[in-house]
């Protein structure tokens, strides 16, 4: 099962970029959001500021004849800007990845607020060994 450092939940926050403070309030602030997993080199071929469909090309679905690469409760929802991960587990090592590691991506679940874009978020890269694995990660 997937974990933070010392075994604590992984927490997504949504960023308000203009101010840089959690959105608290509004249709923002409960999203539901979508765990997904992502390459581990993304950030270096994605730069800061990358589109939907960059960041759903390097979604990674796990290897043919084998099962889902993730598991579990794959959605988040939002209570004033801050969600919790719960029960997800990895059914795949991450070493046959072109960098070897993988990445937790959030994407927003459904079309969302008409004209403002919600960045997905990503975790630090990873590796996964022996499909069970506690991760340091924090979320842009």
């Amino acid at each position: 099962m997937v974990r933070g450092g010392n075994g604590f939940p992984i927490h997504v926050i949504l960023v308000d970029s203009s101010t840089g403070r959690v959105v608290q309030s509004g249709p923002l602030s409960v999203l539901e959001l979508m765990v997904t997993v992502i390459g581990g080199d993304f950030d270096e071929e994605a730069g800061e500021n990358w589109t939907k469909e960059f960041f759903r090309s390097n979604e990674i679905r796990g290897r043919d004849g084998k099962m889902p690469l993730l598991t579990g409760d794959l959605s988040v929802i939002l209570n004033k800007g801050i969600g919790r991960l719960h029960a997800i587990t990895f059914n795949d090592v991450s070493s046959w990845t072109r960098s070897g590691k993988f990445r937790l991506g959030v994407k927003t679940a459904t079309a969302c607020c008409e004209g403002i874009r919600v960045l997905e978020g990503t975790s630090n890269a990873f590796a996964v060994e022996d499909e069970s694995i506690i991760l340091e990660m924090e979320y842009a």
